[in-house]
């Protein structure tokens, strides 16, 4: 529990950081996401694209690792700000690594 109080304390210091700049605090907006998803694109186990799709299980496979490559990659982009979502080649999961790995407590925390 207590690595978990960390975890989660280290995101808020980290999402403090991002939300601030030279002082002035930062408009939130949420962009319109362009990318649409059809139902057989959201199918992540071969076993589901076969039975919806009816390929056989080598296609079905290797079509549910290109939907689950597909839904990482766009879920775990970083967008430019705008009023579209357009990434700018972060990625989330280097975010949450660099935290859990170096993460920095706010003042007063614990470890």
């Amino acid at each position: 529990m207590a690595v978990e109080g960390n975890v989660y304390a280290a995101l808020v210091t980290e999402l403090e950081k991002l939300l601030q700049l030279d002082g002035k605090a930062r408009f939130l907006s949420f962009p319109q996401f362009l990318v649409r998803f059809g139902l057989n694109d959201l199918l992540f186990e071969a076993a589901d694209v076969q039975e919806r799709t009816g390929l056989d299980a080598a296609q079905a496979q290797r079509e549910a690792l290109v939907n689950q490559e597909t839904f990482a990659l766009i879920a775990n982009s970083i967008p430019e700000p705008s009023s579209t979502f357009l990434t700018d080649g972060r990625m989330l999961w280097s975010i949450y690594g660099r935290v859990i790995t170096a993460y920095e407590l706010p003042a007063g925390g614990g470890r």
